[in-house]
């Protein structure tokens, strides 16, 4: 079923009520709440639009020292801010039994993330030292700040998302050893912790799933 075009004011909503529309048309019921005979001559239809934006940009600068007999090292910084917005839009109508919309949607507006602007700040260093002309040892570390600020908002109808805000930090960083066998065959071994900042919907998220489940 087509969704009918949406009132642009909305008293017309009340004006144009299924129940009054039955009653101009000459159908009488004893009150709304008779459900029987309301089930039988109207259906509700509900659709819901969802819209999520997430702007990102960011920079990195990073400077690489000249190779040496014994050395050579990697340093840099990078920022990043993102920025996001949404919105759940619900339209909800009634049809007649034959499928004719009695009155434009009502529409509610809703969010399952808030808007907010969400920043990550990093500083980074790598070293590698020449041991040999055939074995390299490598060894960096990562420094990571993240913070979120989140706006006031409407979560669903009867609940509403505060002004919330996280900082947090980490610290990740790798040890490595690479030896050549033969020209273009290398061993490595590698041990490394990681970390990824959460996002919007990580923390944040306040709503049902579209599919399977959020935890």
């Amino acid at each position: 079923t087509a969704r009918p075009a949406a009132a642009q004011d909305p008293a017309l909503v009340h004006l144009n009520s299924p129940y009054t529309k039955l009653h101009r048309a000459g159908t009488s019921l004893a009150r709304p709440m008779d459900m029987r005979g309301w089930d039988a001559l109207v259906k509700r239809r509900t659709d819901m639009d969802r819209y999520f934006d997430l702007d990102t940009w960011g920079a990195k600068i990073q400077m690489t020292s000249a190779k040496t007999e014994n050395y050579r090292f990697t340093f840099g910084v990078d920022a990043a801010r993102g920025e996001t917005d949404g919105d759940n839009v619900r339209f909800r109508w009634y049809e007649d039994a034959s499928g004719t919309p009695l009155a434009a949607p009502a529409i509610q507006r809703t969010a399952s993330v808030p808007d907010g602007n969400f920043d990550n700040y990093a500083g980074f260093l790598q070293g590698e030292w020449f041991f040999s002309p055939r074995l390299t040892a490598s060894a960096g570390g990562r420094y990571s700040h993240y913070q979120y600020r989140t706006e006031a908002g409407v979560n669903q109808a009867t609940t509403t998302f505060k002004p919330l805000s996280k900082d947090d930090d980490a610290i990740s960083g790798s040890f490595g050893l690479t030896y050549e066998v033969l020209k273009d065959v290398h061993v490595t071994a590698n041990v490394a912790n990681g970390f990824r900042a959460a996002n919007a919907q990580d923390l944040f998220f306040r709503r049902a799933a579209s599919v399977g489940f959020v935890v």
